[in-house]
């Protein structure tokens, strides 16, 4: 599925985005302690399914399944196109996270991960740039 451009823009994922209203999908403000017991769920999935050592989160946003990832020992890190979720994020993954627009390319080598991961991002992406994923 091809995302459309307005949600492309680093723009449109700004503050209003990630509070509760008529431009959010979140109904419950943004916060680890809303987001904490799903994102710990989904980092123990991703690591009782795959073993990772390392992981990146594309598409992390504040950086919570960092967090979770982390909190479990896992070495991870994330990427987003919003300057605010970055820059909002928490404490413990601050130096984790990157402000990125994937459309220019991701600031990591090949094979750099031994895991991928994406969490409610995907569906706003051209096939082309999803497609490069698996190289990481």
């Amino acid at each position: 599925m091809c995302g459309s451009s307005e949600r492309l823009d680093a723009s449109y994922y700004n503050e209003d985005y990630f509070r509760p209203g008529p431009r959010s999908s979140y109904i419950l403000p943004f916060t680890w302690e809303v987001e904490k017991a799903e994102r710990i769920k989904t980092a123990q999935f991703l690591n009782d399914t795959f073993h990772p050592k390392n992981v990146l989160d594309v598409g992390c946003a504040k950086g919570f399944l960092c967090k979770a990832l982390l909190q479990i020992g896992i070495d991870a890190y994330g990427c987003d196109i919003s300057k605010f979720a970055v820059n909002n994020c928490e404490a413990e993954v601050k130096e984790r996270l990157k402000v990125v627009d994937i459309r220019d390319g991701l600031p990591y080598s090949d094979n750099s991960f031994d895991l991928v991961c994406s969490y409610a991002t995907l569906e706003n992406l051209p096939p082309r740039l999803c497609s490069k994923c698996p190289n990481l």
